[in-house]
C-alpha cells in the first residue's frame, strides 16, 4: 500500500538521519580532510607531515586594489591562510584517542612553526597576524586556526576592537582556556599581535555560534 511504503521510507530517512557517521563517512565528506575528493586542492600552499597550509576561500583581504575594500595587503596573494591538520581532530588542545602522544606532539611543534614563518612572511611586508580557532567537538568539526595579516600601525586596536564587539554581541570573553564541559562543548579563541594572552570565548552546549565570527 502507498501509504505504507511512504512510511517506511520515512522511518529509513529518520534513522539515517540519527546514525553515528564513520570516520570514513566524515573525513569523505569533511571540507578540510585530504580524503575527501572534492577538497580544493589548488588552494593549498604547503604539506608537512601533520599538517597543511592552504588559502582562504574568499580571503578577508586581498593584495589587489578593489573599488570596495578598505584595505590592500602589502602579502602576496593577500596572505589569509589556513593551518590544518591532517587528522581528522575537533580541536587543538586536547588529545583525541585516535592519536598518540608523540603524533600529537608533532602535530603542534609543525603548527607552530608554521605560526612562526607566517608571522616572518607577514613581517617582511609591514603586517603582523591575527590568528582565530572555532572549536566544535559536538560536530566533529576538523579544527582549523585561520591567520589574517594586519598593518603593523593598527596592531595594538585589535584586542579592543575585539572585546568591544564580543561585549556589544554578549559573547562571553576571558583569558583562560575554557575547562570541563566547556572545553567539550567546543570555543572560540583568538590570538593578537600585542603579545598578551589569547582570549577565549567558551561555546556552550547546544547553543548558536556564528562560525564566521572571527572573519
Amino acid at each position: 500500500c502507498p501509504e505504507r511504503s511512504t512510511n517506511a521510507v520515512n522511518n529509513r530517512n529518520s534513522s539515517t538521519r540519527g546514525a553515528k557517521k564513520s570516520p570514513e563517512e566524515i573525513m569523505s565528506s569533511c571540507w578540510f580532510c585530504l580524503a575527501n575528493p572534492n577538497l580544493d586542492k589548488q588552494l593549498i600552499v604547503a604539506i608537512g607531515n601533520e599538517t597543511y597550509l592552504t588559502m582562504a576561500k574568499g580571503g578577508l583581504v586581498t593584495d589587489k586594489p578593489i573599488s570596495n575594500a578598505d584595505y590592500t595587503s602589502p602579502v602576496p596573494g593577500g596572505g589569509h591562510v589556513l593551518i590544518i591538520p591532517i587528522n581528522h581532530y575537533t580541536n587543538q588542545h586536547r588529545r583525541p584517542d585516535t592519536s598518540t602522544p608523540e603524533t600529537w606532539d608533532n602535530f603542534k611543534a609543525e603548527t607552530a612553526r608554521f605560526k612562526r614563518a607566517l608571522a616572518d612572511c607577514y613581517s617582511e611586508n609591514n603586517c603582523v597576524p591575527v590568528f582565530f580557532e572555532v572549536c566544535r567537538n559536538a560536530n566533529h568539526q576538523h579544527t582549523h586556526i585561520q591567520a589574517v595579516p594586519i598593518p603593523k600601525d593598527r596592531k595594538a586596536e585589535i584586542r579592543e576592537f575585539f572585546v568591544s564587539v564580543a561585549n556589544e554581541e554578549g559573547i562571553e570573553h576571558q583569558d583562560e582556556l575554557p575547562k570541563g564541559p566547556s572545553l567539550s562543548a567546543g570555543y572560540f579563541k583568538m590570538e593578537f599581535p600585542d603579545g598578551g594572552k589569547p582570549v577565549y570565548c567558551p561555546i556552550p552546549p547546544h547553543t548558536y555560534f556564528n562560525l564566521q565570527y572571527g572573519r
